[in-house]
């Protein structure tokens, strides 16, 4: 199986087996179709979001973290512990470094199964953090659930977390090196991003109904899926806060890479829905986007 330049995954805690005890059968293969690609590759790369700048002023990720005094929205190094506990889930990881350069820099941590925490074990990393280190247990509290989703679904599926705080990831090697090939693009070449649409779409839905929610979540998906219209899908952005719907994480993983920029006749994405699930009438859906080179490429930045 080729390794796509980007998997879109739905960033909720109830994607991760053994959450959701009444779930449906097409979450359940969502997910199994998920780990078939994810085991493309050895490893995957995990933006957190914060330091993509918003030409609309604040960030989503702001926005959507959970309200932690002290702590700084702006991702600018990485937590030493993704957890779920704050939302009822007892799992988490610990974040550790390879060497003390990293370690002191805290830009870029290599994730492995090794280092999950589950049950007693997270509760007790994260009152010791929060003894010895409070501003850096408020840090990893203010994480976007998106993201811990997204990295204990790669490192459940088996494979390795490549997690940076830098949205200007090395993702245009990974899209050369897949063009023309059937190989995998290599490890941390591709990118994992969690993506939330609208939990207010439906009036059953988990929140309040909003109007306008579910025309978001249809030309959302639309410009994802086929054709990726980089313009179109900027301005969607500034309007997902509003609609209950999360594209954080999409926006600062594309930043600064040449998935985010194009121009005719250079590197175009196409976006190709692999499963789709209603559950609690929230749209999930797997997608992968893949690069190749056309003329009907889109300029501008997602």
């Amino acid at each position: 199986m080729r390794t796509p330049a980007a998997l879109l995954i739905p960033g909720t805690p109830l994607l991760l087996e053994g959450i959701d005890a009444c779930e449906p059968a097409d979450v359940r293969d969502l997910r199994t179709a998920m780990g078939e690609v994810l085991r493309s590759a050895p490893e995957w790369t995990v933006v957190l979001p914060g330091n993509a700048p918003n030409p609309h002023g604040g960030t989503a990720a702001a926005a959507r973290s959970r309200a932690v005094p002290g702590a700084r929205p702006e991702a600018e190094t990485l937590p030493q512990l993704l957890s779920l506990g704050g939302l009822g889930v007892p799992r988490g990881v610990r974040v550790s470094w390879r060497d003390a350069r990293a370690a002191a820099a805290r830009r870029e941590a290599h994730l492995a199964s090794s280092g999950s925490l589950e049950g007693p074990a997270l509760v007790s990393a994260v009152g010791t953090l929060r003894e010895l280190d409070p501003a850096s247990a408020a840090a990893s509290e203010n994480v976007p659930t998106g993201i811990v989703v997204a990295v204990l679904a790669a490192l459940d599926a088996g494979v390795r977390v490549r997690l940076v705080s830098d949205p200007r990831v090395s993702a245009a090697e990974g899209l050369s090196a897949q063009e023309g090939q059937s190989e995998v693009a290599g490890p941390s070449r591709s990118l994992l991003v969690p993506l939330d649409f609208s939990g207010a779409a439906h009036p059953d839905a988990p929140l309040a109904p909003i109007g306008g929610a579910e025309a978001f979540d249809e030309a959302l998906e639309q410009v994802l899926t086929g054709q990726v219209d980089r313009r179109a899908l900027a301005h969607l952005h500034p309007r997902a806060e509003a609609a209950a719907a999360w594209t954080a994480a999409l926006r600062s993983a594309f930043a600064g890479s040449a998935l985010g920029e194009s121009a005719p006749g250079g590197t175009a994405l196409r976006g190709t829905l692999l499963a789709a699930a209603d559950s609690h009438h929230v749209r999930y859906r797997l997608i992968q986007l893949d690069g190749h080179s056309g003329p009907h490429a889109d300029g501008g930045g997602i």
